[in-house]
């Protein structure tokens, strides 16, 4: 996971060798990101709040055989 984001920051459309997965928990995080940094900027802080909260920890985004190499915070 941690190499598609690190890898993808490019408007380039490479996707050779990329798993699909990874860019779709890719785009989900960044939209997270993108509705709470909205909310907040919309003084909504108690939605801002319970979003962080609903996504806070792994939620299937890594695995536990890979999140101490992918170095997403999960443990493991």
């Amino acid at each position: 996971m941690k190499k598609v984001l690190d890898e993808r920051t490019s408007i380039q459309c490479n996707n050779t060798g990329v798993d699909k997965g990874d860019l779709y928990k890719r785009d989900l995080l960044l939209s997270a990101i993108n509705v709470i940094t909205y909310l907040a900027e919309m003084e909504q802080f108690e939605e801002a709040e319970r979003l962080l909260e609903r996504i806070s920890g792994c939620n299937g985004l890594c695995d536990t055989t890979s999140s101490s190499s992918c170095g997403c915070g999960c443990g493991g």
